[in-house]
């Protein structure tokens, strides 16, 4: 069911000077909010799966703020937010507008000398206190620029990748802030495309992110743990087919499919990973699938693998989930997941240790009131350390340091391996 999100849409001007030649008239912001093919009406309803509907958004003005330029220019964003909205809130009764039916105030300035969000903010109107989402723009800005201030006013935070540092320290210095190359809450790091009317577009939030609204549906989300044989197909995440699911989830991953259409026409296709986990679930956090190996890679094509755990470890989880193929024309993509739970870890001992066994020499323990022998260790059980080792080996992310351990371990087997043809030889 659509939720309505009405926005008040102020056009204002200074006191002084002169209108921009290039400035719109206000059936331009209708178009650009309502009418066109790709309003921001059609954008938000594509890009919550329906739930988000700005029907009811109304156009006010051109309108005086009634301050000059330069006095305008001195405010904050939010002081000129407010200064807009009372503008419209506080005029003569003739020209009055009532705004407490709006969900959100977008102020288009002629100038502005600001663009952004001040958040969610709370004004004081004529009809008692309002909470208003808030954004504020010179006359022409980007198409994807509004959908992402005006998803602030939603209430969206960044979207984030797993870098370890800030992208744009000025604006955001959390480690990974406008990383997300396909959101739009990354604007302007984002994939975008020429708009024919409206600057640049797209591309759409992500599924993550609209779990974390509370607009993923429960029945667009498959849970790759308990699927069929492990074989789930996932659609665009902006596929509008109800009984097209756009999400795998294996716990804390969201696997989600992008098509390189419509909104995102312009970051190609494939396979993302994305997670809220480390950011207390305030935003989402788009996963590499090459943790430790190279230049990041965040899009899984046809036979990539992602994993989490080690398989050797039987008392942690160990998964993976494999992009078996992918269909353009059914805008699909097919997953294997393979998904082992952790073991519970047995309860030994106390134990009592006697003889060598504590220096590889031999004895024996007492365990439980049993008596157990326990025999050297001989060349057999050092090849099964230099096997486990060969894949521990693996998870070093630095090359030189995998080529260094791989010889010693090599080096170590071959040793084993010739004092257990002499034992066979015995």
């Amino acid at each position: 069911m659509a939720t309505s999100k009405p926005i008040a849409v102020l056009l204002v001007h200074p006191s002084d000077g002169t209108p921009d030649p290039n400035r719109p008239g206000p059936d331009f912001y209708t178009d650009f909010f309502l009418n066109d093919a790709e309003s921001l009406n059609r954008y938000w309803l594509d890009a919550s799966d329906g739930v988000a509907d700005l029907a009811g958004t109304r156009v006010f003005g051109w309108r005086s703020h009634g301050l000059k330029q330069a006095d305008f220019a001195k405010l904050n964003r939010l002081a000129k937010i407010q200064q807009a909205v009372a503008a419209f809130t506080t005029a003569d009764e003739a020209d009055r507008i009532d705004l407490s039916g709006f969900d959100s105030v977008a102020v288009f300035g002629d100038p502005a000398d600001d663009g952004g969000s001040s958040g969610i903010q709370s004004f004081a109107l004529p009809t008692g206190s309002r909470n208003f989402g808030t954004s504020i723009y010179g006359i022409r800005p980007d198409h994807a620029g509004v959908c992402h201030e005006v998803g602030h006013g939603f209430g969206f935070d960044h979207a984030f990748d797993d870098s370890p540092t800030p992208h744009d320290p000025a604006n955001d210095g959390r480690p990974g802030a406008y990383g997300d190359w396909w959101d739009v809450m990354s604007y302007a790091r984002c994939e975008m495309y020429a708009h024919p009317r409206f600057g640049l577009a797209g591309p759409t939030i992500n599924a993550t992110m609209r779990r974390i609204a509370g607009w993923l549906k429960p029945e667009r989300v498959i849970n790759g743990k308990a699927a069929t044989l492990g074989r789930c197909i996932v659609y665009d995440v902006n596929d509008p087919d109800p009984a097209h699911p756009h999400v795998v989830a294996v716990d804390e991953y969201d696997f989600e499919f992008r098509a390189g259409r419509g909104w995102n026409r312009a970051g190609g296709a494939g396979v993302q990973i994305r997670t809220t986990e480390e950011n207390s679930g305030t935003h989402s956090m788009i996963r590499r699938v090459n943790a430790g190996f190279g230049s990041p890679v965040y899009m899984m094509n046809a036979g990539d693998t992602f994993t989490v755990g080690n398989k050797l470890d039987i008392f942690k989880r160990h998964f993976t989930v494999t992009v078996d193929a992918i269909d353009p024309v059914a805008g699909s993509a097919t997953l294997l997941v393979s998904y082992r739970v952790p073991q519970r870890e047995p309860v030994v001992g106390p134990g009592i240790v006697i003889g060598g066994v504590a220096s590889d020499g031999g004895g024996y323990v007492i365990i439980n009131g049993h008596l157990i022998k326990i025999p050297p260790r001989g060349p057999r059980e050092g090849i099964l350390r230099n096997l486990a080792a060969l894949e521990a080996v693996e998870l070093a992310e630095r090359a030189e340091v995998r080529r260094a351990l791989v010889g010693e371990v090599l080096s170590d087997l071959a040793k084993n391996v010739e004092k257990l043809g002499i034992e066979l030889r015995r």
